[in-house]
């Protein structure tokens, strides 16, 4: 687990991806979207989904029901069936409202999942195992 480093900030602890560029949630996906919005004040009543990509393959929307101060780049635990499937946020805030109306997603009638929580250490490690048991699972096929 040499790619992922702790960092002590105040009383909480985060994990920081840092030497492998698959893993590094910033800036290395195919998938990433550009927030123009960024900049923009947050509106009085704030969209509550996230757009969360998944091992650089896929997309899609989830719930935070918990109202977890979630921002671009966190790594969350979100709900699957069955169980719970890890992820990094590409998106929060009004932006999230603009991609639901581009992929034609009545946010009123969609049953979105939930987002869980952050991801744990535990969470990290398995993720990271997983993603190196890939390429040798994909070399035996």
């Amino acid at each position: 687990m040499d790619n992922i480093d702790k960092e002590k900030s105040g009383n909480q602890s985060e994990l920081n991806i840092s030497s492998c560029n698959c893993l590094k949630p910033e800036s290395c996906s195919k998938l990433e979207a550009f927030d123009w919005l960024n900049n923009i004040p947050e509106p009085s009543k704030k969209l509550d989904i996230i757009e969360v990509r998944f091992k650089n393959t896929r997309k899609d929307f989830f719930i935070n029901s918990n109202l977890l101060r979630l921002k671009k780049g966190d790594i969350v635990a979100v709900e699957a069936s069955p169980g719970h499937d890890i992820g990094i946020i590409s998106l929060t805030g009004e932006i999230v409202g603009f991609q639901l109306k581009k992929q034609g997603i009545n946010s009123a009638e969609y049953e979105f999942k939930k987002v869980y929580r952050k991801a744990k250490p535990a969470d990290f490690e398995k993720w990271h195992e997983a993603i190196l048991l890939e390429d040798s699972i994909m070399f035996k096929t």
